[in-house]
């Protein structure tokens, strides 16, 4: 048995809705806006600031040693480092 032939593009993109051809123009310009976000490197403060972690920055070093030691924020850091960054 045979697959039936694929249908031509140009009925594709003809029988999709104007809403659906809205965000399909939509989606592709979104991509290239962001693709830097989905590129970017985290440092590993960020991820777990009360980890031991280096950082060059002296003032950035105090900030993090001030955060570790707060029983406060690591119950909120235990919810999701998402939250507890917000």
């Amino acid at each position: 048995m045979t697959p039936a032939p694929l249908p031509d593009a140009r009925f594709l993109v003809a029988s999709l809705s104007p809403a659906e051809r809205s965000l399909s123009r939509a989606y592709k310009p979104r991509l290239d806006r962001f693709k830097d976000i989905l590129s970017m490197e985290i440092p590993p403060w960020i991820i777990n600031p009360f980890d031991e972690t280096e950082v060059e920055n002296v003032i950035l070093q105090k900030e993090l040693l001030e955060l570790s030691t707060n029983e406060e924020l690591k119950v909120t850091f235990k919810r999701g480092y998402q939250k507890f960054w917000l």
